[in-house]
């Protein structure tokens, strides 16, 4: 059997395992059927042994759901069932962060939006991008500029035509979006060159000049020159968490040093999000070095406001950083008063966990040395009837 090749790039494509595939599976029909707020309140209830409780003054469909999701919280094994509401407040996340970024194209208090998702509780936006430029009920200017967004050759294509038809196309005013820029301009152009080479080459222009968060490269990055992603490096910095960990997935040992070396801090800040906080302690170990004394701080600070989030147990994460990181590092941050509280607690309870596990290790050895002597005893005795 071939040898398995090893990686030497700091991030490689995330491979999620089968716990946390199963615990999706179950903790997205809970979403999608009762919502945040309700499951939020009945595994509430539940851990604090008032599982038969119902929210009072609430109309009687809201108490049915409630007690309704109250039963199917009970039917999870209970070391289960904080990994499923986790995973409930990641996809919930998920979605907050999907209408923050699409809130200049819709109303979402006027209009839902079906999600579709991956298997790791990720929503896939390719797939909801197509679903929306097929919708009639959008204006076809936001459908024409989602098509941009994501990169739909052939829906860019369409809805280009049919505004064109209707004269919509004449005095387009493409300012403010860099992706709708290059396909309008390829299309103008008669789509002489196909529009993956005409990305690198246009992007050259454009894509240095801007500081708004662009989203698509992870469709044409895998394909451009060395020269040409080596252009748009800083700027995928900027580009939504999704788009970010594709193109990161497929840059090289190289090419990830130097985003490293340029914002460490972005990096790790993708590791915050689910569902990659598990990768988190790792990743930073790996970088540790590129990062100073001001970024160190500021990553604190940003664990810390996550703590309400819901998502990961954030506090836990604090503490197994504080632990591995080099001292010089420490001394900064305490220096900041904002962080002194937190810190002092993290301290605290990592000498609170050294202590007892120091106060148990006696205890194991005198049980293994009894085990051992009784283990010797018996073959002593089994030796001498032989």
């Amino acid at each position: 059997m071939a040898a398995l090749i090893h990686d030497s790039r700091i991030v490689t494509p995330h491979l999620p395992p089968l716990s946390h595939l199963s615990v999706v599976s179950v903790a997205l029909p809970l979403l999608n059927e009762f919502g945040i707020g309700t499951l939020d309140r009945a595994f509430s209830e539940i851990q604090l042994g008032n599982s038969s409780a119902s929210i009072e003054g609430s109309e009687e469909d809201h108490e049915i759901n409630y007690n309704r999701a109250v039963e199917k919280l009970l039917l999870i094994p209970p070391l289960l069932r904080k990994s499923v509401l986790e995973a409930v407040h990641g996809m919930h996340w998920e979605i907050e962060a999907w209408r923050y970024r699409h809130s200049n194209i819709f109303k979402f208090k006027d209009r839902e939006c079906f999600f579709h998702w991956r298997s790791d509780g990720t929503i896939d936006t390719i797939k909801i991008a197509q679903q929306l430029v097929l919708d009639q009920r959008i204006n076809i200017r936001k459908r024409f500029e989602i098509a941009c967004k994501y990169y739909l050759e052939k829906s860019v294509k369409i809805l280009w035509a049919k505004m064109e038809a209707s004269g919509k196309t004449k005095c387009y005013n493409t300012a403010d979006n860099i992706m709708v820029r290059f396909w309008v301009r390829w299309l103008r152009e008669g789509c002489r060159v196909p529009w993956t080479q005409a990305a690198g080459q246009y992007l050259d222009i454009n894509v240095r000049h801007t500081r708004i968060p662009v989203t698509g490269f992870r469709a044409i990055f895998p394909s451009l020159r060395p020269e040409d992603r080596k252009k748009i490096l800083t700027l995928l910095q900027s580009s939504p968490s999704e788009e970010f960990r594709l193109c990161i997935y497929s840059m090289t040992k190289e090419e990830q040093e130097e985003v490293v070396r340029e914002s460490p801090l972005n990096l790790l800040y993708l590791h915050l999000d689910w569902p990659l906080q598990n990768l988190f302690l790792e990743t930073a170990e790996k970088i540790i070095n590129y990062i100073d004394a001001r970024s160190f701080c500021i990553l604190l600070h940003h664990i810390v406001d996550l703590y309400d989030r819901g998502d990961f147990a954030y506090r836990e994460l604090f503490r197994e950083l504080w632990d591995m990181v080099p001292d010089h590092l420490k001394e900064s941050a305490r220096k900041d008063r904002h962080l002194r509280m937190e810190i002092d607690s993290c301290v605290d309870e990592i000498r609170r966990k050294g202590n007892a596990a120091d106060n148990n290790e006696p205890i194991n050895s005198k049980r293994k040395s009894g085990s051992d002597l009784k283990r010797k005893n018996k073959s002593i005795i089994k030796n001498r009837r032989s």
